[in-house]
């Protein structure tokens, strides 16, 4: 630098000082996000949906994913008939491409003696009625429960046109079946007995009936031995299914309509009728057409069949940016109820930035998201980017040809997709969860912005759960389910594999429940798989004996493992007829199976069912064990009935308690759905309502929904020690026992779905900005937990911050001369707020003498988040200056819009 003067004293530029501000302010929230999370949907099981082949070789451990289905296996009660021969306790029937297969089971073997044939009434039109035309299977069988061979004949129907019903456990169709259909060689039918056992297998080939594999039918199964006879219920295999597909996302501008596009297909084997329905979370008008804009209410599809129907959603006028809208389109099927859905989020906004997503990542890895965003108006936009992470990790934005970008330029109605990478950082515990803001700001009008959120879970790179614990009996075949997560940045192959401690048949299947597994691929970023392990205990062990299985998953270096602990036991509760799900947990209503194991053959015992207050409720005597020694029954619990811990007690022939099995019995209701709204942006309301759902019989007066809105801190999904809470004033309050945020007594008549009025706390009390959760219970006024449910949402502090910091706050210029230009170009200025706000500039001290300027200008209406600017100072001293030394200061001022 070159002094103004000789021998002068120096003349020196402005020290620039920068001022942060934090202020508090109650503002009002102008746009609101409604999500509404739908905690259980029920959908009838109408159909038999396993499907596997079977080999007809006398072993039948590969019925077992049959028997998991309660639409594939019907149970039929020990001693309905007085010849335990002849007595069905159990029917079968899967199919595969090739083959109808049947099973069954019945109550005695007569050892070398003469045992029952099988009939298969097989209604090839699916209707419930046997008609004339429709076939009959009979599987001759002979001494020691040996197949004979097996004829197939049609049926002639005694009612005519009009055909015979089939009458189930209540008897035989009541026509005949004396016309053998012609065989063909390559249409086999036959089957195999258990030597000297009590199951039989057997199969009829599509092509001998005259049918299409899959084909909607419908089978009953009959046994007779001289005059004894018997019949289950029917199996249906007629399927009544559909798929509604894609979920998609868009934005829109207020007082638009957007349209969604979707694909609905008959997956079911018959021809059906489904009714469509739409659904506004925000109340907004809907509509379906078809595709050349006719209004539809329903369609009407042969199997396999598709259509596509657009959705219209109107946006309102008034809508504010930002605001989404969830709207759902609803397919379901006339005759059974069976149902599917696609959702269609809808934002609001010039700008759009979506959808939010949601992945697990683990420690050192990275989570990619890729984002749409859409400039919805009639201009070119110029939008700045900017992503901020709630746990301070390490984000980067990209765009589609992997080059960091902090900006894109979007023309009239166009969108471009770039990758928000997310970076957990080593050491991170499992369950810490981080939501990351993508925001984009036009550069011109910094008030036009739209954002985006993605949520991040910490994870192990791989993770098997859950660890299960169940009583068997022996010779019983249990199933275990498992979830298998890969946690990691790349698409992996996992290997499984499968130990018993005490070196029992462990096998491994897919989620289909029928294909064998020794490994699944499974996609990046929290790609998941349901697996299935198959525990057989042997025939023969004792009770009390107890086995770990030990399912482990491992890739490279990473593994988990899962623990099945199955006990043996006596006397053992099912969910489903096949006797292959222990369950201990029942609603009033259900049908509570019970099978009794390691008696002797031919034992006679007898079942009682009592309530909690130890009172019989139900009461079978005289029971005959199998020749396995086995006895199966079931009971089905009343729907105006006491609920609690029930017992089934099983007795000799002398009544004396051989063991006892307890179960529990709750009311048959559930939380339906939680809606939660408001909390996202300063100064709203966190809004909350729960509906009720109770389908039962009894009423549930005086009851109380108790909510409870907290922080997890270590990420643990546990309220416990270290986790805050929003206490019912709104105030933080740190880990209670007990604690809750509002309590709403409610009356839940029988049969109706009640919903609960809508409660709000402020999210001034807020103190963190992230993913809270929403843990709501439901009890009854006799202290019974009804129901639980968990969900999520997003919400930030409520009371206005702003934060302003600069990168130095002195700019020295040394010494300088007069009419030249100096200039600093990196003071930059970080502003972090939870509220839109101005960026105010002012001078002060010898600015005109120094003749100082900047670059950045005043800005107003700033959306909320973190900003970065940088200002340009100059200073260039006029001729008229003295020399001397100058400061001047400018003040950098942050506020409230």
């Amino acid at each position: 630098m070159r002094s103004l003067y000789a021998n002068s004293p120096l003349l020196r530029g402005a020290p620039v000082r920068g001022e942060r501000s934090r202020l508090c302010f109650r503002v009002v929230s102008t746009a609101l996000i409604v999500a509404l999370i739908v905690m259980f949907v029920p959908v009838a099981a109408v159909d038999a949906l396993v499907n596997t082949s079977i080999g007809i070789d006398g072993s039948f451990g590969d019925w077992a994913p049959v028997f998991d289905d309660p639409a594939n296996a019907v149970p039929d009660a020990t001693g309905d008939q007085t010849d335990p021969n002849t007595d069905l306790t159990l029917a079968a029937v899967t199919s595969d491409s090739t083959n109808l297969y049947i099973y069954t089971r019945r109550a005695a073997a007569s050892g070398g003696g003469a045992s029952p044939d099988f009939y298969a009434w097989i209604d090839r039109g699916g209707d419930g009625r046997m008609h004339t035309g429709d076939m009959v299977a009979v599987f001759g069988m002979g001494g020691g429960n040996q197949f004979q061979g097996a004829s197939l004949y049609r049926y002639v129907a005694a009612a005519g046109a009009a055909g015979d019903p089939m009458p189930g456990d209540n008897g035989w169709p009541a026509g005949t079946w004396n016309t053998a259909a012609t065989p063909l060689p390559s249409a086999p039918y036959d089957g195999a007995g258990e030597p000297s056992g009590v199951q039989f297998e057997g199969r009829v080939s599509w092509e001998a009936l005259g049918m299409a594999s899959g084909s909607a039918v419908i089978v009953q199964i009959g046994s007779k031995l001289g005059s004894k006879t018997d019949s289950t219920d029917a199996v249906s295999l007629v399927r009544r299914a559909v798929t509604v597909e894609p979920d998609r996302f868009s934005g829109a501008a207020a007082g638009s309509t957007v349209s969604y596009t979707h694909t609905i297909t008959n997956t079911g084997n018959v021809t059906s009728t489904y009714d469509l329905a739409t659904s506004s979370s925000k109340g907004w008008s809907t509509s379906v057409r078809a595709l050349d804009g006719t209004a539809i209410s329903q369609v009407t599809l042969a199997s396999g069949n598709s259509t596509d129907v657009v959705v219209a959603v109107t946006v309102p006028p008034t809508t504010a940016d930002g605001t989404k809208d969830t709207t759902t389109l609803t397919a379901t099927e006339t005759s059974s109820g069976s149902a599917d859905s696609a959702s269609d989020l809808t934002t609001v906004g010039s700008v759009i930035v979506v959808p939010d997503q949601s992945g697990r990542m683990a420690p050192g890895g990275t989570a990619v998201y890729r984002t749409t965003i859409t400039n919805t108006t009639s201009e070119q936009r110029t939008l700045d980017l900017s992503a901020s992470s709630t746990k301070s990790w390490p984000v980067e934005v990209r765009d589609e040809s992997g080059v960091a970008t902090t900006q894109v330029v979007l023309g009239p109605a166009s969108s471009v997709s770039v990758y928000v990478r997310v970076s957990v950082p080593a050491g991170t515990s499992a369950g810490v969860t981080d939501v990351t803001t993508l925001q984009a700001r036009d550069t011109n009008a910094p008030s036009v912005r739209g954002s985006g959120r993605d949520t991040t879970t910490c994870s192990p790179k791989l993770s098997l759960e859950p660890d299960n614990a169940e009583p068997a009996g022996p010779g019983a075949v249990i199933t275990y389910v498992h979830t298998l997560s890969n946690n990691w940045e790349s698409t992996r192959t996992i290997a499984l594999s499968a130990v018993s401690s005490r070196g029992w048949t462990v096998r491994l299947y897919d989620q289909d429940g029928t294909t064998p597994l020794t490994s699944v691929t499974l996609a990046p970023q929290g790609g998941t798989r349901t697996i299935y392990a198959r525990v057989s205990v042997p025939v023969g062990t004792a009770a009390g004996v107890v086995d770990t299985t030990t399912v482990t998953a491992a890739c490279e270096t990473d593994s988990d493992t899962a623990r099945d602990v199955t006990s043996v036991s006596r006397l053992v509760t099912y969910s489903n007829g096949g006797y292959s799900m222990p369950s201990s947990q029942f609603v009033l209503g259900d049908t509570v199976y019970v099978r009794a194991m390691g008696l002797g053959g031919g034992a006679t015992v007898s079942l009682r069912w009592l309530r909690p207050d130890d009172t019989v409720a139900y009461a079978k005597s005289n029971i005959k064990a199998d020749s396995t020694g086995v006895v199966s029954s079931s009971y089905t619990l009343p729907g105006p009935e006491v609920v609690g811990m029930w017992k089934v007690v099983l007795l000799d022939s002398g009544n004396t308690e051989i063991t006892r099995s307890s179960f529990w019995v709750g009311y048959r209701a559930t939380i339906d759905s939680v809606a939660v709204s408001g909390g996202d942006s300063v100064g709203s309301t966190v809004t909350v309502s729960a509906t009720l759902d109770n389908s039962g019989a009894v009423a549930l007066t005086g009851g109380t929904v108790t909510h409870l809105i907290w922080w997890d801190a270590d990420g643990d999904a546990v309220f416990d020690a270290g986790d805050s809470y929003v206490a019912p004033d709104g105030s933080w309050q740190a880990y209670t026992a007990g604690a809750s945020t509002h309590s709403t007594t409610m009356n839940a008549p029988a049969g109706a779905v009640t919903s609960e009025p809508a409660w709000g706390v402020s999210n001034e009390g807020f103190l963190e900005s992230g993913t809270y959760t929403l843990s709501t219970s439901w009890v009854a006024a006799n202290g019974v937990i009804v129901d639980q449910a968990t969900t999520t949402f997003f919400a930030v502090p409520g009371k206005p911050w702003l934060q302003l910091t600069l990168s130095e706050n002195a700019i020295d210029f040394g010494t300088i001369s007069p009419g030249v230009q100096y200039t600093h170009s990196g003071l930059g200025l970080h502003v972090q707020a939870n509220v839109p706000f101005d960026l105010q500039k002012s001078e002060s001290g010898s600015f005109a003498e120094l003749g100082l300027s900047s670059t950045l200008a005043d800005l107003a209406g700033i959306p909320s988040g973190a900003s970065d600017y940088t200002d340009v100072v100059s200073v260039e001293a006029p001729w008229t200056t003295s020399p001397g030394t100058y400061t001047a200061t400018i003040m950098y001022t942050v506020v409230m819009h």
